[in-house]
């Protein structure tokens, strides 16, 4: 029951000027008032706190100093004014006219795989699945069998009959990330696959026709950026997130929706995006703005670029102004909302995480106002009232179909929960309640420990979508890790590692990481960007996951700004002068440098600041007070 609605329409740089006071009679130019002043700005975001002044839809442009309301071109005033058009898809349909601007909608699709019909409606009334017969789209009513057999290369087993990776995690993500470098692009638009589409299948290396999911990937890209460019230092991973997160603020919400300038969570297959699936045109998912408004931050803390700044700042600002009380069945912000009506798609979702990550980062950087923070409060405290007692956990993915009755449930929420009070613990007194609790929740919800997976538990992803995953299991293998590391339970370092080596089982080898043994579309959250963070947490969790005879930073509590790894040592710097840091080394360091300083060798009780070396392990674990660079010396 999946319907895709794609919309065409010609881009911003398009626009033309509409003068409000022409249009508008006897009322004042946007920004201006009755005497022909005009307050100053620096930008776009400056203007919206003014009253949209037009009777259309656009965006404020500040053109120099005076804020003017831009509208978007008239496209249509019916569907017959779209004939003619170009059909940017594979399907079959009929164009409509919306709001001005020509929309695609599908009705049929020529396929190539069942993967691909996937878009359209299920008509049928009973459960069932797409078939591709003859180059069409067939509904089959009767679930497909799949035996979930370990994929692409033959089990690699310990002497106890136990799984083993079948190579190292350092080249599961390195020729991950390499197909990443080199994605293919779309022939139209000249756009990253990555820019445009959630999945692509791997047998014909084509894009599946299935809606984009742009602020939760864009979101993860930068959780993968923070942790792959510090574990290699190369820098060209800065320049490669860059375009895709300008991408999203340029096709961010109109200026003029209740909802305004902030990133879609789903979009059609053109390279705009304007809300797509089940949350409809025009439709956002609050979480996803948080989300992505977090990746703007820590792209700000990289590169010190105040436009990601200014536009983390108004996300968070718009998700302060639009929090509501929140209870067992409304969450402090719907799941899904029409930015441009602010009319509620689906109340309830179960990640308010997002936003409060967003807000307490905030804090830590000293950029909080009573309503971020008064915000950040009531929603962590409907999260530990609410989902983490009656562990009502769903409401994520942006593909799922309305579901009124809050029956589905999935593992991505309550996981990142985990692991955020394994990093806060400070913020829960009971974390060390509630962190076991998530993990056996998962594990008992949606995991999966057959004994085809040779001591492996694998993770499905939901209810609605019962897929043993990659990343998903991934996930959860890097919370054991991480949960291990804390508590000292030799059961969770077991479970992650066997759990770290099915989900290694899914990439082919070439960069292709499939997303579940059974639907081996590949996504780019679930193959990449949702994929190789989890390899490095638990390298900084079980170093022994880390190559061994090589230089790696795998992990710190700030962002890294630089590093550099060389024949005399490794220097970094970070964006927080109090932090922690954990590096897999190939020597023993003589001296560790704190902004010139030295610091101390701690022992195994000292809190520091200071370092500590696992000589058999390689490992070095720095803790800094007040100091933002730090050097090792290998001689």
């Amino acid at each position: 029951m999946r319907k895709h609605q794609a919309a065409l329409s010609s881009g911003r740089s398009a626009v033309w000027r509409c003068v409000a006071a022409a249009l508008l009679a006897g009322l004042a130019a946007p920004g201006c008032d009755a005497t022909g002043g005009s307050p100053e700005c620096d930008g776009a975001l400056d203007c919206l706190s003014s009253p949209w002044p037009a009777e259309c839809h656009g965006d404020w442009e500040c053109v120099e100093g005076r804020c003017e309301a831009s509208c978007a071109p008239v496209e249509c005033e019916a569907p017959a004014d779209c004939d003619g058009r170009p059909w940017p898809s594979r399907c079959t349909g009929r164009w409509e006219c919306d709001a001005g601007e020509c929309v695609m909608t599908c009705e049929s699709i020529e396929c190539a795989r069942p993967g691909e019909c996937l878009v359209l409606p299920w008509e049928p009334e009973c459960e069932g699945y797409w078939d591709c017969q003859s180059g069409t789209c067939a509904e089959q009513c009767a679930l497909p069998f799949c035996p979930e057999e370990i994929p692409f290369h033959a089990p690699v087993l310990d002497e106890e009959g136990l799984l083993l990776p079948w190579t190292s995690y350092d080249e599961v993500v390195r020729t991950a990330m390499e197909f990443i470098a080199t994605c293919p692009t779309d022939e139209v638009t000249g756009l990253p696959w990555y820019m445009q589409y959630s999945n692509f299948r791997h047998e014909n290396m084509s894009p599946s026709p299935w809606p984009h999911n742009p602020a939760g990937l864009d979101g993860m890209m930068v959780e993968t950026l923070l942790r792959y460019w510090p574990y290699t230092g190369d820098r060209r991973w800065i320049e490669l997130v860059r375009v895709p997160l300008d991408h999203l603020i340029d096709e961010s919400t109109p200026d003029s929706y209740l909802w305004p300038h902030v990133p879609y969570a789903s979009a059609d297959n053109t390279g705009r995006y304007r809300g797509a699936s089940h949350d409809g045109r025009d439709g956002i998912e609050p979480d996803k703005v948080a989300q992505a408004a977090v990746g703007y931050l820590r792209f700000f803390q990289i590169t010190g670029e105040e436009r990601y700044l200014e536009e983390a700042l108004h996300c968070a600002d718009v998700l302060a102004r639009t929090i509501r009380p929140g209870d067992e069945d409304h969450s402090p912000w719907p799941f899904r909302v029409n930015a441009r009506t602010g009319e509620v798609i689906e109340e309830y979702t179960s990640d308010a995480l997002w936003p409060v990550v967003l807000f307490d980062e905030l804090e830590r950087m000293g950029r909080s106002t009573p309503a971020r923070r008064s915000a950040r409060e009531a929603a962590w405290g409907w999260l530990m009232t609410y989902p983490m007692e009656n562990m009502r956990w769903k409401g994520y993915f942006e593909d799922v179909p309305v579901d009124e009755q809050n029956e589905n449930r999935e593992q991505y929420v309550p996981g990142e929960v985990a692991r955020y009070l394994l990093l806060r613990p400070e913020l829960d007194e009971d974390w060390r309640a509630h962190v076991p609790a998530l993990l056996s929740w998962i594990r008992e919800t949606l995991g999966d420990q057959d004994e085809r997976f040779y001591g492996a538990t694998g993770i499905r992803e939901q209810l609605d979508w019962l897929q043993l995953s990659g990343s998903h299991t991934a996930r959860f293998a890097s919370l054991c890790a991480l949960w291990h590391e804390a508590s000292g339970d030799d059961a969770f370092r077991e479970e992650a590692l066997r759990s770290f080596a099915l989900a290694a089982y899914l990439a082919r080898g070439d960069g292709v990481v499939i997303f579940s043994i059974c639907d081996t579309s590949v996504w780019f959250t679930d193959g990449y960007f949702d994929y190789v963070p989890h390899f490095i947490d638990g390298m900084a969790a079980l170093p022994e996951m880390a190559p061994e005879g090589e230089d790696h930073l795998l992990a710190s509590t700030s962002v890294v700004t630089e590093i550099s790894y060389e024949d005399d040592g490794v220097e970094y710097t970070t964006f927080h002068a109090e932090g922690r840091e954990v590096l897999r080394l190939s020597f023993t360091p003589t001296a560790v440098l704190a902004d010139g300083a030295p610091l101390e060798e701690l022992e195994a009780s000292d809190q520091g600041p200071g370092y500590r070396v696992d000589r058999a392990l390689g490992v070095v674990r720095v803790r800094r007070a007040g100091a933002r660079r730090v050097e090792i010396s290998a001689r």
